[in-house]
């Protein structure tokens, strides 16, 4: 081979690598894009899997019990599983409705009382101090609080 022929397949292979490097760089690319809009959906996709693999049994005694009638049980099972799951939320979020109302009402009539806190906050690392020093101003001065951490209040 001459010289000649050597450097045009020289520069062929540098331009097959240099296209194949290109190519390469752009696909890790799109994959870490991908990944990046699909990375919040992992878990509970996960969860799905778990919880439809470990009630499957359950849903096949159920089959069993409605005479193999796919639909019928299959809405069945839904309703059950929605009331298992809405219960719970409906219950905690009256709990949390009747807690703000509380909260509302002795803001009001400023009858709003704050517990000292315990000596063992103040052993608590990295916010132990600040703690102690704002739940205590609270339990004895709460307008002195709500004036000194208005800012926090309102973010809040």
């Amino acid at each position: 081979m001459d010289g000649s022929q050597l450097d045009s397949q020289t520069q062929i292979l540098e331009k097959n690598v240099i296209n194949i490097t290109a190519k390469l760089a752009v696909l890790l690319l799109l994959f870490f894009w991908c990944f990046n809009i699909i990375r919040p959906f992992i878990i509970p996709v996960v969860w799905g899997a778990v919880i439809a693999v470990s009630l499957y049994p359950v849903y096949l005694i159920l089959l069993s019990k409605l005479k193999r009638n796919e639909k019928i049980t299959g809405t069945v099972f839904i309703l059950i599983l929605l009331a298992l799951l809405l219960t719970p939320v409906i219950m905690l979020s009256g709990s949390i409705v009747d807690i703000v109302q509380n909260l509302h009402t002795a803001l009001e009539e400023h009858t709003l009382t704050v517990p000292p806190p315990s000596s063992d906050v103040k052993e608590w690392p990295l916010i132990g101090d600040k703690l102690y020093a704002a739940w205590h101003l609270a339990s004895v001065n709460i307008d002195g609080a709500i004036v000194k951490y208005t800012p926090q209040i309102k973010s809040i």
